[in-house]
C-alpha cells in the first residue's frame, strides 16, 4: 500500500505541474464552473484541437 501511496503522489505532482504550466489547461480554467482536474483530464482524452477540424466537432467527441 505505501508503494501505492507513492506513486498516487508522484502522479498528483505531475499533474498539478502540467496544470499550472500547460497554456491549453489555463485557458480552460478561465470557463467557470470547472474544477482544477477537469482541464487536464479533457487535454488528456482530447489531446491537441489539431485532431479536429473545428470546435463542433470537438462538442460531438464530447457528447
Amino acid at each position: 500500500m505505501a508503494e501505492l501511496d507513492d506513486h498516487s503522489a508522484i502522479y498528483d505532482r505531475r499533474t498539478r505541474e502540467i496544470r499550472l504550466t500547460s497554456e491549453q489547461c489555463l485557458r480552460l480554467r478561465m470557463i467557470e464552473g470547472k474544477g482544477p482536474v477537469t482541464p487536464t483530464a479533457l487535454i488528456a482524452a482530447v489531446g491537441y484541437k489539431i485532431c479536429f477540424k473545428n470546435d463542433r466537432q470537438l462538442a460531438g467527441w464530447l457528447a
